[in-house]
């Protein structure tokens, strides 16, 4: 029996070793840009924050019950080194609205998956006019969409079919053009005057940034919708049947890759984002699919000092918007200026696509 325990305790403190580790870097990874493999390394832990923090206060009542005095004073600071982090994944309290406001502004911001055709085998119109219906039918002032596709052979939607469809007075277009079709794109709807519309300049073959100026009667907000870089991981990637040992380590080195890779370009394009943000003397609101998790570098440097509309509108709830499975974790944001107030932010669970939109109504 004294076996027994020698090694369970062993094992305990291995794990606490462990976890407090991965839960450490993970909180410096909104400090660390993530530019070369191993400095991607918090980056890739903070994937999994949520789960790391629920395993260390799992060890922190587990080391009370067994009077670990040590153990549990160590799971405690490290719970209490992570207290900023968390602020950022889950609010614990509705930050308060100025009673006088003159102004009202419901923003969505949704990744579409391709107008929801990478929901189906081939591309065809009955999915993609439900969640075009629902946009519609939103009653957002301002629609932010992200993965639009629009081809000029096949069954896709033209762009006239778009604006037809939603019916939105005002619209700007950003497409990457691949082998001379237009594949994914970027659109904004709108029912304000769009200005001066601009493509945010960095590297990547497929993701992109843009922003404009929205003129809200006599107040002029700058506007910025995000698709930053994906990670690019295919249903192939996480085929595991072939049970040879290379094959296996191969695809663990290819999925490896991608991440990496898409953490060291996000790495320079939220710093893109960043610095058009930092030369503008305008209000801002920031929108998209970042394709990373509030515990980031890509989230830190954008946000800076910006309000978090969901974080500030609906404490209590990790607000995720992108599942795998049942798992799910927070990638897509609307941020705005302090001068704007989230009045309400909701996540709403629609099955068009592998992201759930998101909605916010700012006031000022």
């Amino acid at each position: 029996m004294k076996v027994v325990g020698y090694i369970f305790k062993l094992l305990f403190y291995a794990a606490e070793v462990l976890v407090s580790t991965a839960l450490i870097l993970a909180d410096l990874s909104p400090f660390i840009p993530p530019s070369n493999k191993l400095t991607a390394v918090p980056s890739l832990l903070a994937l999994g924050y949520e789960w790391l923090l629920l395993a260390i206060v799992a060890i922190f009542f587990v080391a009370l019950l067994l009077r670990k005095r040590w153990a549990w004073i160590a799971a405690g600071g490290v719970i209490l080194l992570s207290f900023v982090p968390i602020n950022t994944v889950v609010s614990l309290q509705k930050s308060k609205v100025p009673q006088h406001t003159t102004h009202k502004l419901k923003v969505l911001t949704y990744n579409t998956m391709m107008l929801a055709n990478g929901n189906m085998k081939d591309t065809s119109k009955p999915l993609a006019a439900d969640l075009l219906e629902y946009i519609k039918h939103s009653d957002t002032d301002i629609v932010c969409l992200q993965e639009v596709v629009n081809v000029k052979k096949g069954n896709g939607y033209t762009l006239e079919q778009l604006k037809q469809t939603l019916q939105y007075p005002y619209s700007y277009v950003d497409y990457k053009r691949y082998r001379g079709n237009r594949k994914y794109g970027m659109m904004v709807f709108s029912r304000y005057p769009l200005l001066d519309k601009q493509t945010i300049a960095y590297e990547s073959t497929s993701n992109q940034s843009d922003h404009c100026l929205v003129v809200v009667d006599s107040d002029t907000i700058l506007l910025c919708n995000n698709h930053l870089e994906s990670i690019k991981l295919t249903n192939d990637n996480f085929d595991f049947s072939d049970p040879n040992s290379d094959k296996l380590k191969q695809k663990a080195h290819t999925i490896l890759g991608k991440m990496l890779r898409a953490y060291t370009l996000r790495y320079r394009q939220a710093r893109a984002v960043h610095e058009m943000l930092k030369h503008s003397h305008y209000p801002a609101i920031v929108c998209g699919d970042f394709n990373d998790t509030p515990v980031s570098y890509t989230y830190r440097t954008i946000r800076s000092s910006m309000n978090d509309a969901y974080l500030y509108a609906h404490p209590r709830s990790t607000g995720h918007t992108f599942y795998k499975g049942p798992l799910g974790i927070r990638i897509d944001y609307i941020l705005c200026s302090p001068c704007l107030y989230p009045q309400a932010a909701e996540v709403d669970c629609v099955p068009f696509s592998d992201h759930l939109p998101l909605t916010a109504t700012l006031v000022w």
